[in-house]
């Protein structure tokens, strides 16, 4: 079963994002237990108002991901958390470029938001705001030693995150350079929507002949660049007449994802990756295969007109061995 992620928290960057990945894979276990305190001490005094008195501190670990995972860190806390005062789920931490050379840190979590802290010392609500504020203080912490390299000011923390369930539909590492990519997908969003969807039209022309819906598939392709601090870099909905001609009707979020050596290239969706009709529909399968194969047609198509060698060029097995044995210079 597919697992969905919930954005809990994201700070903005003041660099760029290639360095902040690799700042970031150099050491993820010692900055994550780092943050991790440093925000239960700076908490300690909200804690002790609301009632709630951690007595332990919480198992902190972090790794960097593997190639097929999403983002550039896995964190995960363990504890009871009603001696901890900390939400014990597993978080992705993701660094994507934004504009003039910056980047944000975003967290996602398969815990859902409605999970409140596991104690009986607080209401609801009190429970639910305490999981908000100690993420949201990590990852303000954990940006500040990120950045805190830099000639500039240190990050801040900015509130109010769309946690709709986001699946991933496909993965693709590149050689590309974050920023350049960012910029090459936003430079003509609408005309790189239309020709993706072209190609996935045509690359999926038997499943559809197979299909013999009622309708020949036209979905109207709307596109449209993330907002400021909004996750993806663009997002390309379809419209279409779904049970007429087997197209799915959906949005994908394109994310533009660091890494210390290369780029992911993921294509999220609040929509599944499959699709559940009744057995007895004779189309099923093909209208699965629609679905399922949506994501990665689209990551294809961008990446083979934005860059043909950068699509194929992925980053070695050595390259990678390198940043996770540590031997990433502090920059």
């Amino acid at each position: 079963m597919t697992v969905p992620f919930h954005q809990y928290a994201s700070t903005p960057l003041a660099i760029p994002a290639s360095l902040a990945a690799e700042r970031l894979e150099a050491d993820p276990t010692g900055q994550g237990t780092t943050a991790t305190a440093g925000s239960l001490r700076a908490l300690a005094r909200t804690f002790t108002h609301l009632g709630l008195a951690p007595t332990v501190l919480p198992v902190t670990r972090a790794r960097v991901t593997e190639a097929d995972e999403l983002g550039a860190v896995e964190i995960a806390w363990q504890g009871e958390e009603s001696l901890t005062g900390w939400p014990a789920l597993v978080g992705h931490l993701l660094v994507v470029p934004e504009s003039d050379a910056t980047s944000r840190l975003v967290l996602l979590s398969p815990r859902s938001p409605e999970a409140d802290l596991q104690t009986a010392h607080l209401d609801r609500l009190h429970r639910l705001r305490v999981v908000d504020v100690t993420l949201q203080r990590f990852l303000q912490d954990l940006a500040t030693e990120l950045d805190g390299h830099a000639a500039s000011d240190p990050s801040t923390p900015v509130g109010d995150h769309d946690r709709t369930p986001l699946f991933v539909h496909h993965q693709e590492a590149t050689a590309c350079d974050p920023d350049e990519l960012r910029r090459a997908l936003t430079r003509d969003a609408a005309g790189l929507a239309d020709r993706a969807t072209a190609a996935v039209l045509a690359h999926a022309s038997e499943v559809l002949r197979v299909g013999r819906f009622r309708s020949v598939a036209a979905p109207v392709v709307e596109a449209r660049a993330a907002t400021p601090g909004e996750l993806g870099v663009i997002r390309i909905g379809w419209r279409a007449d779904e049970e007429a001609t087997g197209w799915p009707e959906m949005e994908l979020l394109v994310v533009v994802a660091a890494r210390a050596v290369g780029t992911d290239l993921c294509v999220l969706s609040s929509r599944e990756p499959g699709y559940d009709l009744s057995r007895n529909r004779i189309d099923r399968h093909q209208r699965d295969q629609l679905l399922r194969q949506a994501g990665a047609g689209v990551a294809t198509a961008l990446l083979g007109e934005l860059s043909p060698q950068a699509a194929s060029a992925e980053p070695t097995v050595e390259d990678r061995s390198l940043v996770t044995s540590g031997a990433v210079a502090e920059s």
